[in-house]
């Protein structure tokens, strides 16, 4: 048996006497991941199924003109560590060029990325509850997600269209070149320091969404980056996380980890930006420029709380 068929039947017994551990049957797949020390890609790869399959995506400006033109409403999702940054499009409204998502109202980016970075792309279908969950996942070499895009509309047949015209048979791509052979299966978790958290952000969103200014809230993810330009209105708590739940737009952030915040003026812009526990960026903040002045006597405001 060659090697990367073992470690994949090796690593496949580890994840479901895992999962099927009832103290982890809500955690998600990052978080599995995470535990096992295995890329999020890789799992993904030991459920290849009818639901689960393996894409061959050589044309990604095809592609992403293709999500757009040919389907009526999607999700684009990116995160890193701690931050989960989700907006929800009418595809009608956006086009795609040099490697970026931009409006055609206004000409602002959505996202922008980097599409050499992309490796290794799935679809899946997911039943949620009631529902189907159908989304395209785009990761970079090391296995980790940069890009996720869901259908929030009604295309089902122009969705799966797009992915059956790229799926291809699972050649243990990702057994192949993995960088290390060793994955966890004792589960250990290793707190390696504490924490100081920075409130700055919760403040931030509250004043806005309060005062309804408009915001550029940018997240940065592996090699690309994602912005909701609008007004934001309803900021919640959900367990540890620190959430913006909007109609087409949703973050998560997990504040605990959010430690440092830095205020300046970018492009003669007022903004804020946030790093992680990691010291990586991972938030920026700006307002429109018919209200820079307003959110800058705002954070000076929230500064000298």
């Amino acid at each position: 048996m060659t090697k990367h068929i073992d470690r994949f039947n090796q690593l496949k017994n580890v994840y479901k006497q895992f999962i099927e551990d009832p103290k982890n049957s809500k955690l998600r797949i990052r978080d599995v991941s995470s535990r096992l020390n295995v890329s999020e890609a890789e799992l993904l790869s030991l459920s290849k199924n009818n639901d689960i399959f393996y894409l061959q995506i050589d044309d990604f400006d095809n592609f992403f003109k293709s999500i757009l033109t040919e389907n009526d409403k999607v999700m684009f999702l990116i995160r890193s560590d701690f931050v989960v940054h989700e907006k929800i499009i009418l595809c009608q409204d956006y086009t795609f060029k040099n490697d970026s998502v931009f409006s055609l109202k206004d000409n602002s980016t959505l996202i922008k990325f980097n599409s050499n970075s992309i490796k290794y792309c799935f679809y899946e279908l997911k039943k949620h509850k009631s529902r189907t969950l159908r989304s395209f996942q785009l990761f970079n070499k090391h296995g980790n997600s940069m890009i996720k895009i869901y259908l929030k509309g009604k295309s089902k047949d122009q969705f799966d269209f797009i992915a059956n015209e790229h799926k291809v048979e699972y050649n243990y791509e990702l057994q192949k070149n993995f960088e290390s052979s060793k994955f966890d299966n004792e589960y250990e978790v290793i707190d390696k320091h504490e924490i100081v958290a920075d409130t700055t952000l919760r403040k931030i969103l509250n004043k806005t969404a309060e005062d309804k200014i408009p915001v550029n809230l940018y997240a940065f993810g592996l090699d690309c980056t994602q912005c909701h330009s609008d007004t934001i209105k309803n900021v919640i708590d959900y367990g540890p996380w620190l959430n913006v739940m909007d109609k087409n737009f949703n973050i998560h952030v997990l504040e605990k980890n959010i430690t440092v915040s830095n205020y300046g003026k970018r492009y003669g812009n007022n903004f804020i930006d946030f790093k992680d526990s990691n010291d990586n960026l991972v938030l920026s903040i700006s307002a429109s420029k018919k209200y820079n002045d307003i959110f800058s006597v705002i954070f000076k405001e929230i500064d000298n709380e």
